[in-house]
Formats: structure tokens, C-alpha cells, sequence
């Protein structure tokens, strides 16, 4: 299990294909939901969807 944290301005997470996306500054990084264990929001201006936020109730 992994542990993600996001400290980056302007960063979107998002839900594509059961995996978190998140992109930033031009670049999209993939990481496979079932293998997170937490993810970190530690900076303002960022957006999360709520595909996203439905898809962590479940996990």
C-alpha cells in the first residue's frame, strides 16, 4: 500500500479507468486505486472530482 500526497498548485485528481490521475503542468501520473492507502492534499488550489471522491467511499 501506498502513500500519496499532493503538494503541488494547480494539480487535478481525477478518476480514469480505476485509477487516480493526476495531472500537472502538461503531465499525467497514474496510480491504481486498489494499491493507495491514503492520499495527502497538503496545498491550496487543488481540485478533486467527484468521480473521484465517490470512487474512494467505496475502496
Amino acid at each position: 500500500m501506498k502513500h500519496l500526497v499532493i503538494s503541488g498548485y494547480g494539480a487535478f485528481l481525477g478518476l480514469e479507468s480505476h485509477r487516480l490521475a493526476v495531472r500537472q503542468d502538461d503531465e499525467t501520473r497514474y496510480y491504481p486505486l486498489n494499491r493507495l492507502c491514503t492520499v495527502a492534499i497538503a496545498k491550496r488550489g487543488v481540485s478533486v472530482s467527484s468521480d473521484l471522491i465517490e470512487a474512494f467511499s467505496f475502496v
